[in-house]
Protein backbone atom coordinates (compact mmCIF):
# COMPACT_ATOMS: atom_id res chain seq x y z
CA UNK A 1 0.00 0.00 0.00
CA UNK A 2 1.64 3.23 -1.41
CA UNK A 3 2.55 6.01 1.78
CA UNK A 4 0.57 9.01 1.93
CA UNK A 5 3.50 12.24 2.69
CA UNK A 6 2.15 15.50 2.91
CA UNK A 7 4.39 18.20 2.19
CA UNK A 8 2.81 21.60 2.40
CA UNK A 9 3.90 25.10 3.04
CA UNK A 10 1.10 26.04 3.53
CA UNK A 11 -1.22 24.72 6.86
CA UNK A 12 -4.43 25.96 6.05
CA UNK A 13 -3.99 23.64 2.83
CA UNK A 14 -2.52 21.01 4.59
CA UNK A 15 -5.45 21.00 6.98
CA UNK A 16 -7.97 21.19 3.91
CA UNK A 17 -6.44 18.27 1.88
CA UNK A 18 -6.19 16.31 5.79
CA UNK A 19 -9.79 16.96 6.41
CA UNK A 20 -11.00 15.57 3.02
CA UNK A 21 -8.98 12.38 3.13
CA UNK A 22 -10.31 9.42 4.62
CA UNK A 23 -10.37 9.28 8.63
CA UNK A 24 -8.28 5.34 8.50
CA UNK A 25 -5.32 7.51 6.83
CA UNK A 26 -2.91 9.41 8.66
CA UNK A 27 0.04 10.67 6.34
CA UNK A 28 3.63 11.66 7.53
CA UNK A 29 4.23 15.19 7.39
CA UNK A 30 7.44 16.72 6.04
CA UNK A 31 9.09 20.56 6.70
CA UNK A 32 11.62 20.08 3.96
CA UNK A 33 12.19 18.45 0.42
CA UNK A 34 15.41 16.28 2.04
CA UNK A 35 13.51 15.06 4.29
CA UNK A 36 10.78 14.08 2.06
CA UNK A 37 13.27 12.62 -0.23
CA UNK A 38 14.92 10.52 2.65
CA UNK A 39 11.21 9.07 3.41
CA UNK A 40 10.79 8.06 -0.59
CA UNK A 41 14.29 6.46 -1.34
CA UNK A 42 12.92 3.98 2.22
CA UNK A 43 9.46 3.19 0.76
CA UNK A 44 9.57 3.69 -3.25
CA UNK A 45 5.71 3.37 -3.52
CA UNK A 46 4.43 6.86 -2.56
CA UNK A 47 1.56 9.45 -2.53
CA UNK A 48 2.83 12.87 -1.74
CA UNK A 49 0.56 15.81 -1.30
CA UNK A 50 1.63 19.00 -1.64
CA UNK A 51 1.76 22.85 -2.60
CA UNK A 52 3.61 25.24 -4.67
CA UNK A 53 5.42 26.76 -1.55
CA UNK A 54 7.16 23.74 -0.86
CA UNK A 55 11.00 23.28 -1.82
CA UNK A 56 11.48 19.91 -3.18
CA UNK A 57 15.03 18.31 -3.12
CA UNK A 58 17.00 19.05 -6.79
CA UNK A 59 17.10 15.01 -7.10
CA UNK A 60 13.26 14.15 -6.65
CA UNK A 61 12.71 14.98 -10.39
CA UNK A 62 15.52 12.67 -11.32
CA UNK A 63 14.97 9.27 -9.63
CA UNK A 64 13.53 7.42 -11.97
CA UNK A 65 13.20 4.16 -9.24
CA UNK A 66 10.64 6.00 -6.98
CA UNK A 67 6.77 5.78 -7.62
CA UNK A 68 4.80 8.27 -7.18
CA UNK A 69 1.46 9.38 -7.42
CA UNK A 70 1.07 13.28 -6.83
CA UNK A 71 -1.08 15.76 -5.58
CA UNK A 72 -0.32 19.13 -6.42
CA UNK A 73 -1.94 22.40 -5.01
CA UNK A 74 -1.09 25.53 -6.64
CA UNK A 75 -1.55 28.97 -5.46
CA UNK A 76 -2.80 30.25 -9.16
CA UNK A 77 -2.94 28.00 -12.04
CA UNK A 78 -0.14 29.22 -13.98
CA UNK A 79 2.39 27.99 -11.36
CA UNK A 80 2.21 24.68 -12.89
CA UNK A 81 4.87 22.82 -14.87
CA UNK A 82 3.95 20.26 -16.86
CA UNK A 83 7.62 18.89 -17.23
CA UNK A 84 7.15 18.24 -13.24
CA UNK A 85 7.37 14.63 -12.24
CA UNK A 86 7.21 13.40 -15.80
CA UNK A 87 5.89 10.20 -16.27
CA UNK A 88 4.48 10.01 -12.84
CA UNK A 89 0.26 9.99 -11.81
CA UNK A 90 -0.43 13.98 -11.16
CA UNK A 91 -3.47 15.10 -9.65
CA UNK A 92 -2.79 18.88 -9.98
CA UNK A 93 -5.75 21.97 -8.86
CA UNK A 94 -5.64 25.22 -7.54
CA UNK A 95 -6.93 27.18 -4.84
CA UNK A 96 -9.63 28.26 -7.60
CA UNK A 97 -10.21 24.46 -8.39
CA UNK A 98 -14.10 23.55 -7.51
CA UNK A 99 -14.74 21.32 -4.72
CA UNK A 100 -15.76 18.76 -7.05
CA UNK A 101 -12.43 18.85 -9.13
CA UNK A 102 -10.35 19.23 -5.77
CA UNK A 103 -12.19 15.96 -4.73
CA UNK A 104 -12.01 14.17 -8.07
CA UNK A 105 -8.03 15.17 -7.77
CA UNK A 106 -7.76 13.35 -4.19
CA UNK A 107 -9.35 10.40 -5.41
CA UNK A 108 -7.31 10.19 -8.65
CA UNK A 109 -3.81 10.54 -6.84
CA UNK A 110 -4.91 7.74 -4.25
CA UNK A 111 -5.98 5.72 -7.53
CA UNK A 112 -2.40 6.77 -8.69
CA UNK A 113 -4.09 8.35 -11.92
CA UNK A 114 -4.10 11.94 -14.24
CA UNK A 115 -6.19 14.86 -12.76
CA UNK A 116 -5.91 18.14 -13.80
CA UNK A 117 -8.68 20.69 -13.15
CA UNK A 118 -10.61 22.78 -15.54
CA UNK A 119 -8.28 25.85 -14.91
CA UNK A 120 -5.11 24.03 -14.89
CA UNK A 121 -5.61 22.38 -18.44
CA UNK A 122 -6.79 26.05 -19.67
CA UNK A 123 -3.61 26.83 -18.70
CA UNK A 124 -1.82 23.70 -20.17
CA UNK A 125 -3.21 24.14 -23.42
CA UNK A 126 -2.58 28.32 -23.58
CA UNK A 127 1.55 27.29 -22.72
CA UNK A 128 1.19 24.48 -25.98
CA UNK A 129 -0.20 27.74 -28.17
CA UNK A 130 2.30 30.10 -26.59
CA UNK A 131 5.61 27.77 -27.24
CA UNK A 132 3.72 28.01 -30.89
CA UNK A 133 4.58 31.42 -31.45
CA UNK A 134 8.04 32.12 -32.69
CA UNK A 135 9.81 35.18 -32.12
CA UNK A 136 9.28 37.36 -34.80
CA UNK A 137 5.30 36.60 -34.44
CA UNK A 138 6.03 37.57 -30.54
CA UNK A 139 7.38 40.95 -31.98
CA UNK A 140 4.47 41.72 -34.39
CA UNK A 141 2.22 40.90 -31.76
CA UNK A 142 3.08 43.43 -29.43
CA UNK A 143 3.47 46.14 -32.15
CA UNK A 144 -0.24 45.46 -33.31
CA UNK A 145 -0.72 45.35 -29.47
CA UNK A 146 0.63 48.96 -29.35
CA UNK A 147 -1.37 49.83 -32.34
CA UNK A 148 0.52 49.99 -35.37
CA UNK A 149 -0.45 49.43 -38.89
CA UNK A 150 1.31 46.47 -40.87
CA UNK A 151 3.59 49.27 -43.04
CA UNK A 152 4.90 50.75 -39.34
CA UNK A 153 5.50 47.26 -38.71
CA UNK A 154 7.07 46.32 -41.45
CA UNK A 155 9.49 49.71 -41.42
CA UNK A 156 10.20 49.04 -37.94
CA UNK A 157 11.12 45.38 -37.89
CA UNK A 158 13.06 46.40 -41.76
CA UNK A 159 10.51 43.77 -43.35
CA UNK A 160 8.09 44.05 -45.88
CA UNK A 161 4.39 44.56 -45.86
CA UNK A 162 3.80 41.44 -47.24
CA UNK A 163 6.02 39.81 -44.82
CA UNK A 164 4.21 40.98 -42.04
CA UNK A 165 0.56 40.47 -43.19
CA UNK A 166 1.86 37.01 -43.51
CA UNK A 167 2.78 37.00 -40.03
CA UNK A 168 -0.49 38.74 -39.15
CA UNK A 169 -2.36 36.16 -40.88
CA UNK A 170 -0.14 33.38 -39.01
CA UNK A 171 -1.22 34.63 -35.70
CA UNK A 172 -5.02 35.00 -36.52
CA UNK A 173 -4.67 31.34 -37.24
CA UNK A 174 -2.60 30.53 -34.12
CA UNK A 175 -4.66 32.47 -31.41
CA UNK A 176 -7.82 31.38 -33.18
CA UNK A 177 -8.90 34.94 -33.95
CA UNK A 178 -10.76 36.15 -36.57
CA UNK A 179 -10.46 39.68 -36.48
CA UNK A 180 -7.34 42.01 -35.42
CA UNK A 181 -9.62 42.90 -32.07
CA UNK A 182 -10.11 39.23 -31.30
CA UNK A 183 -6.23 38.45 -31.80
CA UNK A 184 -5.80 41.15 -29.14
CA UNK A 185 -8.56 39.85 -26.71
CA UNK A 186 -7.46 36.17 -26.81
CA UNK A 187 -3.57 37.12 -26.60
CA UNK A 188 -4.17 38.95 -23.50
CA UNK A 189 -6.35 35.88 -22.54
CA UNK A 190 -3.51 33.89 -23.03
CA UNK A 191 -1.03 36.29 -20.75
CA UNK A 192 0.91 36.87 -24.35
CA UNK A 193 0.08 40.99 -23.89
CA UNK A 194 -0.66 42.64 -21.53
CA UNK A 195 -3.12 45.94 -20.94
Amino acid sequence: MPELLFAFSNAIYRNAIEFLLNENQSPLSFSCGTELHHQLLKNKQSIVFCDTGFHFAPQLNANNDLVISWFILLDFPRQFDPLFAKGQPKAVVSKYSTEQDVLFAIDSALNQKNFYSSDVLNVIENQSITMKLNERERDILMLIAQGKQSKEIANQLFLSPHTINTHRKNLLKKLNARTPTELLINAIKLGLISV
